[in-house]
């Protein structure tokens, strides 16, 4: 993990709570220069898991692996000797006009029956906003929060996703 320091901090949390649970389930005693496909195969082929989450499973070790062969604490490559999990293919989700109405709806109710401490309604009106920008962009949580003023060029109608000193884009 301190080689993937680059990263997000969600991404070194997944990264380190997927190990931790494959550690669980090896021999103590096996040495990583030992390791093969059947030391990965009842972690990501455990019963009852979702297609969804064995894939997960084996995307990460398959990272793990690989930085463990550019690092030359083994020499072979065990995941390629394990069967990958196929992905199951789903339509995506998107919101209909009819629910994007029903959630600015419920937002706005929302912001009327709720008072502050001085019995002040909150304003919505920003997270209205932020709601349809999302909506109509695609915009990941993270990067609309990052967006700044300078990002936005309304004569050209564009919106600029940057990268910065404490965020990354996808």
């Amino acid at each position: 993990l301190e080689h993937k320091q680059h990263l997000r901090s969600s991404t070194l949390d997944t990264y380190r709570q997927q190990l931790t649970a494959w550690a669980k389930k090896l021999p103590p005693d096996l040495l990583l220069r030992n390791l093969d496909a059947e030391d990965l195969e009842p972690y990501v082929w455990q019963p009852n898991l979702s297609a969804a989450s064995r894939c997960k499973r084996y995307r990460h070790l398959r990272v793990f692996i690989n930085w463990a062969r550019k690092t030359d604490h083994i020499s072979g490559n065990p995941i390629d000797d394990l069967k990958k999990p196929k992905e199951e293919k789903k339509e995506p989700a998107f919101l209909s006009p009819e629910d994007l109405d029903t959630l600015i709806e419920k937002t706005e109710k929302h912001g009327q029956t709720v008072k502050d401490v001085a019995g002040r309604s909150p304003d919505v009106g920003w997270l209205i906003d932020t709601i349809k920008i999302g909506v109509s962009t695609g915009l990941r949580r993270g990067e609309l929060v990052n967006l700044r003023w300078e990002d936005i060029n309304f004569e050209t109608e564009f919106l600029i996703v940057r990268n910065r000193e404490d965020f990354r884009a996808k």
